[in-house]
């Protein structure tokens, strides 16, 4: 069951010793549903980073990207894009921050909705929201589209490149039909109290 405004999110656990330890995003989604103990990427940062005193279960929701015959899963974000972040974009975030930048200021891991940004911005504007976008300070913006919704669907209008967790996955063509749906509940992830394998952000 997908968190509610005010809930307790996570419950106290112990790490079994035969359940795989993840690094990246990629992996969270490549390797659900888990229980996978997490020790890096944007996921784990939203779950707290380093841990406390105990090791805390948590579970997650996915995203689903089917474009064509293609099906692809998401743990953290989506985001179709040109070079430099030029042209339209698409960004579809279950975790609140792709890198250090906070493109998901509502975003949450297990509350059923993506949290999706469409929009096109010039050069400068993309300078100003670049550094904006370390604390969720680029939106409201007249030109960026904000909504959190269960499905989105959309039709590329200029080819894009495919960006999932981080990790380029080819280019989808103009005109392609593109949906991303939620899958609730999807994978338990674990956050280890002896903290995290990766650099803080």
């Amino acid at each position: 069951m997908t968190i509610r405004p005010g809930e307790e999110w996570g419950v106290p656990c112990e790490v079994a010793p035969g359940w795989p330890r993840v690094t990246t995003d990629a992996a969270v989604a490549d390797r659900a549903p888990g229980p996978l103990v997490v020790a890096g990427g944007d996921l784990f940062w939203n779950l707290g980073g380093r841990g406390g005193p105990t090791a805390m279960q948590f579970p997650i929701d996915l995203l689903f990207v089917e474009i064509g015959e293609q099906t692809y899963r998401a743990a953290a974000h989506v985001v179709f894009r040109g070079v430099a972040w030029s042209g339209p974009t698409i960004i579809a975030m279950n975790a609140s921050h792709l890198g250090p930048w906070y493109l998901g200021p509502k975003a949450h891991p297990n509350d059923g909705l993506v949290d999706v940004t469409v929009g096109q911005l010039g050069w400068a504007q993309r300078w100003q929201a670049r550094k904006r976008a370390a604390t969720g300070a680029h939106l409201p913006h007249p030109d960026l589209r904000y909504r959190r919704v269960e499905v989105f669907d959309v039709a590329l209008a200029v080819r894009r490149q495919l960006w999932i967790d981080g990790i380029r996955c080819g280019s989808v063509r103009a005109g392609s039909a593109i949906r991303i749906s939620v899958q609730a509940d999807a994978a338990e992830v674990v956050l280890d109290a002896s903290g995290a394998m990766s650099s803080p952000r």
